[in-house]
């Protein structure tokens, strides 16, 4: 991994659309856990042809898959920036340049992710009811990756173009 990086852009993606779904999420999240933090900055790496269509309609989990799924077919965030930095997350395009977005996310009350998993684990097992954990995480104690498997929760604020030297 290069230990220096060379900022190029940040580029605020404002898409009202977007926004809006991702606000009436959210609500209802702050809603159900008025006691806690339910949104976090984390980040996502990206390819520059994806990242068009992150633009204009956010963050799809019918691309998951490309690079990882041993939490759950969800989109994956990062807590730390250079995870999301590395090659094999944000490939760089033809120029060099690499592509990672610093996006707002619902987390809510997170579970243990899994492989396999296609939404979060019910709240209560025993009565379904009581709906389902907001997202996944790699570590219950300690988390860093985040799986959102609701395309809404997670709103791509800033995309971030930079080239590695």
């Amino acid at each position: 991994m290069a230990s220096w990086y060379c900022g190029t852009m940040i580029r605020r993606i404002q898409n009202k659309s977007q926004w809006q779904r991702y606000a009436v999420l959210k609500q209802a999240v702050d809603k159900k856990y008025p006691n806690q933090t339910n949104e976090q900055f984390l980040y996502h790496g990206t390819t520059k042809e994806i990242c068009q269509k992150i633009n204009s309609t956010g963050f799809n989990r019918s691309f998951c898959g490309r690079n990882a799924v041993a939490y759950g077919y969800g989109t994956y965030f990062a807590k730390e920036a250079w995870y999301s930095c590395q090659d094999k997350y944000s490939n760089p395009d033809g120029n060099g340049f690499k592509y990672i977005y610093r996006a707002r996310v619902v987390t809510g009350s997170p579970c243990k992710g899994r492989q396999g998993m296609k939404e979060p684990d019910p709240l209560d097992p025993k009565d379904p009811r009581d709906g389902l954990y907001d997202c996944a995480v790699d570590d219950l104690q300690n988390p860093s990756i985040y799986v959102v498997f609701c395309d809404a929760g997670a709103y791509p604020d800033y995309l971030i173009v930079f080239k590695t030297t």
